[in-house]
């Protein structure tokens, strides 16, 4: 069992998708980053990580949605969890952190983007309020069904997600690469339904019961499709490009994973690029005004002094690194680096406005918040992870799992060991942070290659590969009917808002 810190402790965990580790103002900037830091907007981010701690070193186990969430809520790797795609589940003999506070006596609640499957698998929360966007998700979610039944659909949002509605794209579509403008009223906008009810969750918590809620918004994960009032912000013309742009992409990144829709990196102009960014930016910046209001919210209720706040992400985005886009590829720092910041309840006595550069990992937050909340650590989450509120706890490297490859990173390199034809990848990060030189096949790094190599080969046998599990899902009765009922609705309401 891991130590315990208590007392108990409210929890709050805000989750963004898709969000990239230098697209906020408190990352600050290193050898190689900074020029999307100094551009993005996000007060109220900034000065809540300015009451607490900052890691600047941030991994994600797995770049695609859900095999990130499920090690979050396990504190599990996905070869242990053994969920490895976005339409995969979580065993039911997996210990979560919501079901063991749920367990200890909190009121445990979700809001937003889940990811599961099924849609609503019970991993401990006692309500949730989803707003999804992938898969039966789409189509069994609380927001898809208030669109619906208001006569709406978002439509940007089903022209991108859902292959059924593809057809709906304009023709200038693959040159607008993910980007609009929201057609919803504001409201209804889902970074704005998700801000709604985690506040109104908030606004009901309960003094002197222990509570725990985890936000987590769609946004800014394409498409790049905000409110007029926040894209209207943002020139494109007047934006920087980001240091790690290059003229073309890598020929192995394109050969890697061969894009054939409006997501063909090749095909990516600077122009594109610019337009991406501004609406990338300008959706971060709608979040930001949401969290503002849920700090707020803990301030004014006198519940931020005993409320552990983490935000962070579940994977990063190119953004025009290596001239990609979105994820699906090689594991790059922008796709695999997560922002996260943490400010901690006043009794653990920590530090505030402080910076930690230690190799941390999503796979940390599970033992992390069952520690703060005075809650025991089951070995499961225990083992081989760190708990963030101990800065004597340490690791060398930090690894990641993505398809066919596996990464091993440590401050200085990274190494990148593939399935793919001519995939493995060495890099020197101090010297090339930028990941320009591929030095894989470099006889004088030879022996930091073997080296990182060798704790892939540990890390492995430790953390043995499963075969794959998936609960199957039953596709006929009740369920099945009420997706088909809403796609049609939806469809129709299409029609009408387009």
């Amino acid at each position: 069992m891991s130590r315990t810190l208590g007392p108990r402790s409210n929890v709050l965990l805000v989750v963004l998708d898709q969000w990239r580790f230098d697209c906020a103002g408190f990352a600050g900037s290193g050898p190689g980053w900074g020029t999307l830091t100094r551009q993005v907007r996000t007060p109220h981010m900034d000065r809540f990580a300015a009451e607490g701690t900052v890691f600047t070193h941030t991994t994600c186990p797995y770049p695609v949605c859900t095999p990130s969430r499920y090690s979050m809520l396990s504190g599990l790797y996905p070869r242990q969890h053994l969920g490895s795609n976005n339409g995969s589940t979580l065993r039911r003999d997996v210990p979560t952190w919501p079901s063991l506070l749920r367990d200890a006596g909190w009121s445990t609640a979700a809001v937003g983007k889940m990811h599961m499957t099924p849609t609503r698998l019970d991993v401990g929360f006692d309500a949730m309020q989803l707003a999804e966007q992938h898969g039966d998700g789409y189509w069994e979610d609380d927001r898809g069904a208030g669109l619906a039944d208001a006569g709406l659909a978002d439509v940007t949002d089903l022209a991108d997600q859902q292959p059924a509605f593809h057809a709906s794209r304009p023709d200038d579509w693959p040159a607008a690469r993910g980007v609009g403008v929201s057609t919803l009223p504001r409201g209804w906008h889902s970074t704005d339904w998700v801000g709604d009810r985690a506040a109104r969750v908030l606004e009901q918590w309960e003094p002197g019961r222990p509570s725990a809620l985890l936000t987590s918004f769609v946004k800014p994960h394409h498409p790049f499709d905000p409110p007029a009032e926040y894209a209207q912000r943002w020139d494109p013309d007047a934006l920087e490009l980001p240091e790690g742009w290059a003229e073309q992409p890598d020929p192995r990144d394109v050969a890697a994973y061969p894009h054939t829709d409006m997501y063909d990196s090749a095909a990516v102009t600077e122009a594109d690029l610019r337009q991406v960014m501004a609406h990338y930016f300008a959706s971060i910046e709608h979040i930001d005004d949401q969290i503002g209001r849920l700090l707020e919210i803990l301030d004014r209720r006198a519940l931020a002094d005993n409320t552990l706040v983490i935000l962070t992400s579940d994977h990063g985005e190119y953004l025009g690194h290596r001239h990609l886009l979105l994820k699906n590829n090689t594991p790059y720092d922008p796709l695999i680096r997560v922002p996260l910041a943490v400010r901690w309840p006043r009794s653990l006595g920590l530090p505030a406005e402080s910076r930690d550069d230690r190799l941390a990992s999503l796979v940390d937050l599970p033992g992390t918040i069952l520690s703060a909340c005075g809650v025991d650590v089951p070995p499961t989450i225990a083992t081989d992870r760190l708990d963030l509120a101990d800065a004597s706890q340490r690791r060398d490297a930090v690894f990641v799992e993505a398809g066919r490859d596996i990464t091993a990173r440590t401050h200085t390199h990274k190494l990148v060991l593939s399935a793919r034809p001519d995939g493995c990848r060495l890099y020197d990060l101090a010297a090339d942070p930028l990941e320009t030189r591929d030095l894989y096949h470099d006889p004088e790094h030879a022996s930091v290659r073997n080296d990182l190599e060798a704790r892939l080969t540990r890390w492995l046998a430790f953390e043995a590969i499963p075969p794959t599990y998936s609960e199957p899902r039953l596709e006929g009765g009740p369920a099945a009917d009420a997706r088909r009922q809403r796609r049609e609705k939806t469809a129709a309401n299409l029609a009408r808002n387009r």
